[in-house]
């Protein structure tokens, strides 16, 4: 049993940043939206700190750039021990871990080591690894940069990851940015899933306040919210990595049944003994299956709720992708 099969089941994915893609910013007093896909990321030297295509070189170098991490799984074990979940003890070697992967791709870990459920941490088990990512990310960035990593697969929806390393930009500096789009690996999570045969948003347009619901938009809304929620869980509790971590060493299989309780609690989803103490008595189909509907339906109360506003397009679906972004500003 490997610590990467693991660790991917308490959400410390290593996921390959091979398709990362760089966007670039027009140069503004501030982050301004974005202008379209770039291509293929070209490694470049970092400009000086007043050079506005610092942000840009930053932005390659992110995707370009290794660095390893050592961290601890001890947090996780800490903050949870004396919940539902026993953890006899809580350092050791057994907890240490070490990752090594592309800047970006460890961003995009260390977002989603950081989940939150309107806005409760999920867990703590990636805490030092973020602290490690965001130590090597500012070595490499230096001083007037600000990257911010942010995971949310659906606007409307109650869970997302965040990340941020380096200070706010001043309010008198001028403001230079860049944006890293990286995968983050989930089942289902790439952009084009998201899209109907036709190539439109799975949601209506909704043009009139008082008019009358499709039934078929309707339909349409609930199955795009079971498929999203199957992406997030899935992704965030991967059933054969969880299923083999589950029946695993500790302290990973104690952190993985306290991910489970955890996230059902959250969800306001009753498991229904099916992440049992005893893990021959455990039914991770069956998890899956309760943690994906209790999703959904709070997905679907979203959607339909944001279909009801007038000029509002479909759902923006994000489960396949960390929005990296890079600001920069000159010295003082």
């Amino acid at each position: 049993m490997t610590s990467t099969v693991l660790d991917a089941a308490v959400c410390l994915l290593l996921v390959s940043a091979g398709a990362v893609t760089l966007v670039t910013v027009p140069d503004a007093g501030g982050v301004a939206p974005e202008a379209g896909a770039g291509g293929d990321a070209v490694v470049g030297g970092v400009a000086d700190a007043d050079d506005p295509d610092r942000a840009d070189a930053l932005a390659t170098t992110l995707t370009t750039a290794t660095a390893s991490v050592n961290y601890t799984l001890a947090p996780g074990a800490r903050r949870a021990n004396g919940t539902r979940v026993a953890f006899p003890h809580t350092d050791g070697p057994q907890f240490e871990r070490t990752s090594r992967g592309t800047l970006a791709g460890l961003l995009v870990d260390a977002t989603l080591a950081g989940i939150r459920v309107e806005g409760s941490r999920l867990d703590h088990t990636g805490d030092d690894f973020r602290r490690g990512v965001r130590a090597r990310t500012l070595e490499a960035v230096g001083a007037n940069t600000q990257v911010v990593a942010v995971w949310r697969p659906t606007a409307e929806g109650p869970v997302d990851g965040r990340v941020v390393v380096g200070p706010d930009p001043p309010a008198d500096r001028s403001v230079h940015a860049a944006v890293v789009r990286a995968p983050t690996g989930f089942a289902g999570g790439h952009d084009s899933a998201w899209t109907t045969a036709d190539g439109a948003r799975p949601a209506e347009q909704a043009t009139d306040e008082t008019r009358a619901p499709d039934p078929a938009a309707g339909e349409e809304r609930e199955r795009l919210a079971r498929r999203v929620a199957g992406a997030v869980v899935t992704g965030l509790l991967p059933p054969s990595e969880t299923r083999f971590a589950l029946h695993g060493d500790y302290p990973v299989s104690a952190l993985t049944r306290h991910r489970y309780l955890r996230l059902a609690h959250l969800f306001g989803v009753d498991l229904d003994g099916s992440i049992a103490e005893d893990p021959a008595e455990t039914n991770v189909t069956r998890a899956t299956r309760l943690l994906t509907a209790g999703l959904a339906d709070s997905l679907s109360q979203s959607f339909r709720q944001s279909a009801s506003s007038p000029g509002v397009d479909g759902p923006e679906i994000t489960v396949g992708r960390v929005r990296i972004t890079v600001r920069t500003w000159g010295a003082s």
